[in-house]
Protein backbone atom coordinates (compact mmCIF):
# COMPACT_ATOMS: atom_id res chain seq x y z
CA UNK A 1 0.00 0.00 0.00
CA UNK A 2 1.44 3.47 -1.13
CA UNK A 3 1.59 6.30 1.71
CA UNK A 4 -0.41 8.31 -0.79
CA UNK A 5 -3.35 5.47 -0.41
CA UNK A 6 -2.64 5.34 3.58
CA UNK A 7 -2.95 9.29 3.89
CA UNK A 8 -6.13 9.28 1.92
CA UNK A 9 -7.78 6.71 4.17
CA UNK A 10 -6.56 8.47 7.65
CA UNK A 11 -8.38 11.12 5.85
CA UNK A 12 -11.89 9.41 5.05
CA UNK A 13 -11.51 7.88 8.82
CA UNK A 14 -11.23 11.10 10.14
CA UNK A 15 -14.30 13.12 8.32
CA UNK A 16 -16.56 9.41 9.22
CA UNK A 17 -15.69 9.81 12.89
CA UNK A 18 -16.48 13.80 12.39
CA UNK A 19 -19.97 13.23 10.47
CA UNK A 20 -20.50 10.46 13.20
CA UNK A 21 -20.25 12.24 16.36
CA UNK A 22 -22.00 15.63 15.40
CA UNK A 23 -21.04 17.29 12.16
CA UNK A 24 -17.98 18.91 10.43
CA UNK A 25 -17.28 21.96 12.28
CA UNK A 26 -18.20 25.11 10.41
CA UNK A 27 -21.79 23.54 8.64
CA UNK A 28 -23.79 24.83 11.59
CA UNK A 29 -24.69 21.12 12.86
CA UNK A 30 -23.99 21.17 16.52
CA UNK A 31 -23.36 18.62 18.51
CA UNK A 32 -22.56 19.90 21.72
CA UNK A 33 -20.33 19.04 24.62
CA UNK A 34 -21.82 15.74 25.07
CA UNK A 35 -22.59 15.13 21.66
CA UNK A 36 -26.32 14.92 21.97
CA UNK A 37 -27.36 18.11 20.45
CA UNK A 38 -27.94 21.32 21.57
CA UNK A 39 -28.49 22.13 24.86
CA UNK A 40 -32.42 21.45 26.10
CA UNK A 41 -31.89 22.13 30.43
CA UNK A 42 -31.22 25.68 32.37
CA UNK A 43 -31.01 25.68 35.78
CA UNK A 44 -32.99 22.91 36.51
CA UNK A 45 -35.70 22.97 34.16
CA UNK A 46 -35.92 20.91 31.21
CA UNK A 47 -37.28 20.95 28.02
CA UNK A 48 -40.39 18.42 28.23
CA UNK A 49 -40.90 18.23 32.26
CA UNK A 50 -44.08 18.38 33.45
CA UNK A 51 -45.85 21.38 35.32
CA UNK A 52 -45.68 19.79 38.69
CA UNK A 53 -42.63 18.67 38.77
CA UNK A 54 -40.76 21.92 37.75
CA UNK A 55 -43.49 23.36 40.56
CA UNK A 56 -41.65 21.04 43.42
CA UNK A 57 -38.04 22.31 42.31
CA UNK A 58 -39.46 26.37 42.28
CA UNK A 59 -42.66 25.85 44.59
CA UNK A 60 -42.29 30.28 44.57
CA UNK A 61 -42.81 30.22 40.92
CA UNK A 62 -46.81 29.15 41.52
CA UNK A 63 -47.82 32.59 42.33
CA UNK A 64 -46.45 34.14 38.88
CA UNK A 65 -48.81 31.65 36.64
CA UNK A 66 -50.42 33.14 33.51
CA UNK A 67 -52.74 31.95 31.42
CA UNK A 68 -52.88 33.29 27.62
CA UNK A 69 -54.01 31.20 24.67
CA UNK A 70 -53.81 27.74 25.94
CA UNK A 71 -50.39 28.55 27.47
CA UNK A 72 -49.60 28.45 31.10
CA UNK A 73 -46.52 31.02 31.64
CA UNK A 74 -44.68 31.25 35.28
CA UNK A 75 -42.04 33.69 35.46
CA UNK A 76 -39.13 33.98 37.64
CA UNK A 77 -36.99 37.15 38.88
CA UNK A 78 -33.05 35.29 38.95
CA UNK A 79 -30.55 36.12 41.86
CA UNK A 80 -28.00 35.05 39.35
CA UNK A 81 -26.13 38.88 38.65
CA UNK A 82 -26.20 38.50 34.67
CA UNK A 83 -30.09 37.05 34.36
CA UNK A 84 -32.70 39.62 35.14
CA UNK A 85 -35.71 36.56 34.30
CA UNK A 86 -36.57 33.31 33.42
CA UNK A 87 -39.87 32.32 32.01
CA UNK A 88 -41.47 29.20 31.48
CA UNK A 89 -44.21 28.22 29.20
CA UNK A 90 -46.60 24.85 29.30
CA UNK A 91 -48.64 23.54 26.99
CA UNK A 92 -50.70 20.53 28.16
CA UNK A 93 -48.66 20.44 31.69
CA UNK A 94 -45.25 20.11 29.24
CA UNK A 95 -42.56 22.56 29.19
CA UNK A 96 -42.03 23.39 25.31
CA UNK A 97 -40.13 27.03 25.79
CA UNK A 98 -37.77 28.63 28.27
CA UNK A 99 -36.63 32.14 27.79
CA UNK A 100 -34.00 33.82 29.66
CA UNK A 101 -33.85 37.81 29.97
CA UNK A 102 -29.87 38.52 30.58
CA UNK A 103 -28.81 41.91 32.22
CA UNK A 104 -27.14 43.61 29.35
CA UNK A 105 -25.27 45.94 31.08
CA UNK A 106 -23.37 42.95 33.36
CA UNK A 107 -22.39 40.86 30.19
CA UNK A 108 -18.75 40.99 29.44
CA UNK A 109 -18.50 42.66 26.24
CA UNK A 110 -22.34 43.10 26.07
CA UNK A 111 -24.58 41.75 23.12
CA UNK A 112 -20.54 40.86 21.33
CA UNK A 113 -19.77 38.64 24.58
CA UNK A 114 -22.58 36.65 24.70
CA UNK A 115 -22.89 36.17 20.97
CA UNK A 116 -19.54 34.83 21.28
CA UNK A 117 -19.40 32.54 23.78
CA UNK A 118 -23.16 30.84 22.25
CA UNK A 119 -20.67 30.21 18.88
CA UNK A 120 -18.30 28.70 20.76
CA UNK A 121 -20.71 26.48 22.55
CA UNK A 122 -22.98 25.86 20.03
CA UNK A 123 -21.27 26.34 16.70
CA UNK A 124 -21.93 28.59 13.65
CA UNK A 125 -26.09 29.20 13.71
CA UNK A 126 -28.26 28.75 10.96
CA UNK A 127 -29.34 32.84 10.84
CA UNK A 128 -26.82 35.03 11.98
CA UNK A 129 -27.84 38.29 13.22
CA UNK A 130 -30.98 38.59 10.63
CA UNK A 131 -32.61 41.72 10.97
CA UNK A 132 -36.84 41.47 11.44
CA UNK A 133 -39.01 44.98 11.76
CA UNK A 134 -41.83 44.66 14.30
CA UNK A 135 -44.00 47.76 13.45
CA UNK A 136 -46.46 45.88 16.18
CA UNK A 137 -44.48 46.27 19.06
CA UNK A 138 -42.79 49.72 18.07
CA UNK A 139 -39.21 48.40 17.89
CA UNK A 140 -36.67 50.13 16.13
CA UNK A 141 -35.14 46.90 15.05
CA UNK A 142 -34.50 43.33 15.92
CA UNK A 143 -31.67 40.55 15.34
CA UNK A 144 -32.30 36.88 15.42
CA UNK A 145 -29.40 34.60 16.12
CA UNK A 146 -30.97 31.31 15.36
CA UNK A 147 -29.23 27.52 16.30
CA UNK A 148 -31.45 23.98 15.46
CA UNK A 149 -31.15 20.95 15.64
CA UNK A 150 -33.85 17.89 15.26
CA UNK A 151 -34.88 18.26 18.56
CA UNK A 152 -34.37 21.83 19.88
CA UNK A 153 -34.56 25.52 18.46
CA UNK A 154 -32.33 27.95 20.30
CA UNK A 155 -32.98 31.92 19.65
CA UNK A 156 -30.89 34.91 20.66
CA UNK A 157 -32.83 37.54 20.36
CA UNK A 158 -31.73 41.62 20.27
CA UNK A 159 -34.48 43.96 20.59
CA UNK A 160 -34.14 48.11 20.30
CA UNK A 161 -36.57 50.38 21.00
CA UNK A 162 -37.63 53.74 22.58
CA UNK A 163 -38.85 54.25 25.79
CA UNK A 164 -39.57 57.89 26.99
CA UNK A 165 -37.22 59.16 24.47
CA UNK A 166 -34.82 56.68 25.54
CA UNK A 167 -33.03 54.09 23.08
CA UNK A 168 -33.00 50.78 25.29
CA UNK A 169 -31.66 47.15 24.19
CA UNK A 170 -32.87 43.77 25.75
CA UNK A 171 -31.42 40.31 25.13
CA UNK A 172 -33.19 37.00 25.66
CA UNK A 173 -32.36 33.26 24.51
CA UNK A 174 -35.24 31.24 24.08
CA UNK A 175 -35.03 27.41 24.02
CA UNK A 176 -37.70 25.69 22.53
CA UNK A 177 -38.71 22.01 22.06
CA UNK A 178 -39.70 21.54 18.38
CA UNK A 179 -42.25 18.95 18.79
CA UNK A 180 -43.81 19.92 21.87
CA UNK A 181 -44.49 23.74 19.65
CA UNK A 182 -45.43 22.30 16.84
CA UNK A 183 -48.02 20.33 18.40
CA UNK A 184 -49.29 24.05 20.21
CA UNK A 185 -49.17 25.61 17.10
CA UNK A 186 -51.84 22.85 15.40
CA UNK A 187 -53.81 22.91 18.44
CA UNK A 188 -54.15 26.63 18.44
CA UNK A 189 -54.57 26.44 14.21
CA UNK A 190 -57.35 23.88 14.63
CA UNK A 191 -58.54 26.32 17.84
CA UNK A 192 -59.41 29.06 15.08
CA UNK A 193 -60.59 26.91 12.33
CA UNK A 194 -63.21 25.79 15.21
CA UNK A 195 -64.11 29.79 15.24
CA UNK A 196 -64.27 30.34 12.42
CA UNK A 197 -66.58 27.21 11.49
CA UNK A 198 -69.23 29.22 13.61
CA UNK A 199 -68.83 32.46 11.86
CA UNK A 200 -71.94 32.53 9.60
CA UNK A 201 -71.04 33.55 5.70
CA UNK A 202 -73.08 33.04 2.68
CA UNK A 203 -72.52 29.34 0.63
CA UNK A 204 -72.34 28.48 -2.64
CA UNK A 205 -75.48 26.60 -3.94
CA UNK A 206 -74.70 22.94 -5.05
CA UNK A 207 -74.22 23.06 -9.06
CA UNK A 208 -77.51 21.40 -10.65
CA UNK A 209 -76.70 17.58 -11.72
CA UNK A 210 -75.73 17.78 -15.64
CA UNK A 211 -78.65 16.46 -18.04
Amino acid sequence: MTSGVRAWRRKTGLLVVLLFVGGVPGTGQVSGESGSGLPRAFQQARLGMGTKELLRLKPEMEKTKRLEGGTVTFTMASDDRYVRRVEYRFHAEKLYELTIHYRLDRLPHGVAGLLSQLKESYGQPALDREEHFDREHADISRWHTVWEDAQTRLTLLERQYLHEAKLLTTLALTMTDLDLARRYDAEQEEQVRRKWRKVPIPMPEPMPPRK
